[in-house]
């Protein structure tokens, strides 16, 4: 095998082989798993030509050993993080500036001119505010990326939508536009519930992940309090009862409903209906019309369910502890729609919702919403593992401690999670000490740590699969003076 064949099959691998050639070269080195590896290990190319044939061959003839063992690498380089803050010296333009963490990670700051920002997804929002109309508006939209931030030239449509339910009269006004293949929608405060915010009839306008043709409307009664849903189609204006011959609309009458999980075709729902230890759940296809009770149809009486695809629902029964205080512990299971197979995927854990609480941490953290089917199990001595709550599957996180005070955010595809660790010496003020990401298809686990400004607040989120976000406010003398910046961090570049 050629030098350089040698060195395309090392960056392919990122596994185990390269974390211990790593190690023996570079002792406590900054982990580099590409670029400083590519250098490092030009020399002893030839002379490791046999053990890589022999451990490629073994990964093709066996593809599940990537998927038992997360390869953990802990960059020996801390973040140095900018100061918080907004740009001053009057109305500026953001300003980007960029940095590599241990030559793994690479880092975008983006610091904002005056005004006020909202962030959603990837697009910021510039907000002005009309007090004559009282309403709160976007005037400029920038977009942020691995890139930086750049304006973008976005032009919304205004539409009001009016409709009657039960007697009842429903109105609202949004901004929507297209970006980026989805359907965004903001709405108009002067329509529908008033800016004092009274106890009226409300009628909320969302986009439906996937349709670029129609909004779901989330009707509020002012009378009982219960909801219903309509679709409001963006081309011709006209609004569809489209539960109006389902069972949906027998339940709503006799018990009310309350929430709704939608499967991503807008086909199927799962219904609670009541009030307090009333509620139930019930489980709707759209198509048929046909509704049964959740625990009829799996029988599993769970505290709520969703969709880990349109195939399978992932269904979970919380529990609160006989003596308190104490955590909660949470039982899943996974029933497929088609087959009507279950499988109980885990069994009465202890749920960490906050691990400064309980520690050493023991237990499950779980995610709660569509497509987010894995969960970390924690044990005792902080070794953790991931859980596939869909089949059961399990990985290992090799070499790994959780912290106190560590949590986890799968990305939106539910590819990747991000461990991000509170610095707990500064509370109340929340801050991140340590950000990484499990990429779970890659069998890849990075972290590092970051010294953050005492004056920073922080709060974290997803730009999108690859590439995690902080957002960074400065509090002074107590005041959170709102974000001044977003901190991103791309755990996909090619170094």
């Amino acid at each position: 095998m050629r030098k350089d064949n040698i060195l395309d099959a090392l960056n392919d691998i990122s596994g185990d082989y390269i974390r211990s050639a790593e190690e023996k070269l570079a002792g406590s080195a900054a982990v580099r798993p590409k670029r400083l590896l590519r250098r490092a290990l030009t020399a002893l190319a030839a002379a490791a030509a046999l053990a890589l044939t022999t451990f490629t061959v073994a990964l093709a003839a066996s593809p599940e050993l990537r998927e038992t063992v997360l390869t953990f690498f802990h960059i020996a380089e801390r973040e140095q993080v900018p100061e918080p803050g907004r740009l001053e010296g009057g109305n500026r333009d953001p300003e980007t500036s960029e940095s590599e963490i241990g030559d793994v990670v690479k880092a975008v700051y983006v610091r904002l001119g005056e005004g006020r920002f909202l962030r959603r997804g990837d697009l910021l929002r510039k907000l002005e505010a009309d007090e004559t109309a009282q309403t709160v508006s976007p005037v400029e939209y920038w977009t942020l990326s691995v890139n930086g931030i750049s304006r973008v030239d976005i032009r919304p449509t205004r539409q009001y939508v009016s409709t009657v339910w039960r007697g009842e009269t429903f109105e609202a006004g949004f901004d929507w536009f297209a970006w980026e293949g989805e359907i965004v929608v903001d709405p108009v405060s002067d329509a529908g519930t008033s800016p004092e915010g009274d106890s009226g009839t409300r009628m909320d306008v969302s986009a439906i992940p996937g349709h670029t043709d129609k909004l779901l409307l989330t009707l509020h009664s002012q009378i009982d309090g219960d909801a219903w849903y309509m679709l409001y189609d963006l081309t011709t204006g006209r609004t569809a009862d489209f539960l109006a011959d389902t069972g949906a609309a027998a339940l709503a009458s006799e018990k009310g409903l309350s929430d709704a999980v939608w499967n991503s075709e807008m086909t199927a729902a799962v219904l609670t209906a009541g009030q307090g230890a009333e509620k139930t759940r019930w489980y709707l296809d759209i198509d048929s019309g046909s509704l049964t009770e959740l625990s009829n149809l799996t029988s599993v009486k769970a505290s709520g369910a969703f969709f880990a695809d349109d195939r399978t629902l992932l269904l979970y029964s919380r529990d609160e502890p006989f003596e308190s205080p104490g955590p909660d512990t949470v039982t899943f299971w996974a029933y497929d729609l088609e087959s009507g197979a279950l499988k109980q995927t885990l069994e009465r854990t202890v749920c960490l919702d906050d691990s400064e609480r309980f520690f050493p941490p023991h237990g499950v953290i779980a995610s709660f919403s569509n497509g987010l089917k894995w969960c970390v199990l924690v044990e005792e001595d902080g070794s953790a593992r991931l859980r596939d709550l869909k089949d059961g599957r399990e990985i290992s996180l090799e070499n790994f401690t959780f912290a106190r005070g560590g949590n986890i955010l799968p990305s939106p595809d539910g590819n990747r999670l991000l461990y991000y660790v509170r610095d707990l010496d500064q509370k109340p003020k929340i801050q991140w000490a340590e950000l990484g990401v499990i990429d779970i298809e890659q069998g890849v686990f990075i972290t590092f740590d970051r010294d953050v400004p005492a004056t920073a607040q922080e709060g974290i989120f997803w730009l999108n699969a690859t590439c995690a976000g902080v957002e960074s406010s400065a509090v002074e003398e107590g005041d959170l003076s709102g974000p001044g910046g977003y901190y991103l961090y791309d755990f996909g570049a090619e170094n």
